[in-house]
Parts: C-alpha cells; structure tokens; sequence
C-alpha cells in the first residue's frame, strides 16, 4: 500500500518533501521530483550539514542541465526517505542549482528506481509503493 501525496497539477513542478540522513543528522528538504534524471542532485552543503564531504566523493559524472554541463562529485547518502518510503545508499551528484530555481534539490531516478512509481497527472497525485520484486 502507497501513501498519496497530491499536487498542484497546474504548478511547472512537483516538489516532493525528502529526508536526508547521514552520520550528523538529518535535514528535510523540498525537492523537485525529475523522472529525466539519473541521479538525485543535492547541493554540496547540504551534503555537508549531514556529515558527508562532497570533496571526496566516490567519483564524478557529467551532468547534462538546462544550462549546460557539469562534472559532478557523486556521493552516497546512507538513507533517504519520501513518504514514509527509505531507500539506502543513494548515489545523489553535488550540484548546486541555478540561481533562479526555487528548490535546489532534484529527486531522481537513484532513489525513485527502488520503488513503484505512480505519477498521475490528471488528478495530481504521486505514490511510491513497495517494489514486489
């Protein structure tokens, strides 16, 4: 069974509130859920304030945004939770975002891909239900 999370289907984005932990804590953000991304994008202080150092990250990737590209850190997030859902070990790009974006958090296909996805547009609502595999 899935909790529904409704949206405002008219607004230019869905913005899905997430936990992040890692080994300082925690902090909940709002982010903006993105099916065309690989990876979920945090920027690096916020990756910082959970105790885990974007300067040494496990490798980098080239990311491909709206305003160009760039070859991110990629670090592991120990969990992440949305609506009750928890995924751990989550490979998240630092990154920050462009200056005129209101919500500087991605959630991407690196952690939704643990999970049934339900995205209905039409009545705004989202669902992450237990994968039965």
């Amino acid at each position: 069974m899935g909790v529904d999370y409704y949206f405002n289907k008219d607004a230019p984005a869905i913005p899905i509130p997430v936990e992040l932990t890692g080994p300082k804590g925690s902090i909940v953000v709002h982010a903006v859920l993105t099916t065309g991304s690989t990876y979920c994008m945090v920027p690096p202080e916020i990756v910082a304030s959970i105790g885990l150092n974007p300067a040494k990250p496990d490798k980098h990737a080239l990311i491909v945004h709206q305003n160009g590209t760039l070859n991110a850190p990629i670090v592991r997030i120990p969990t992440v939770t949305v609506l009750g859902r928890k995924a751990t070990d989550i490979a998240v790009a630092c990154a920050s975002p462009p200056e005129e974006s209101r919500i500087c958090v991605a959630l991407g296909l690196s952690f939704l891909r643990h999970f049934r996805v339900v995205l209905d547009h039409q009545m705004g609502q989202f669902q992450l239900l237990e994968s039965e595999v």
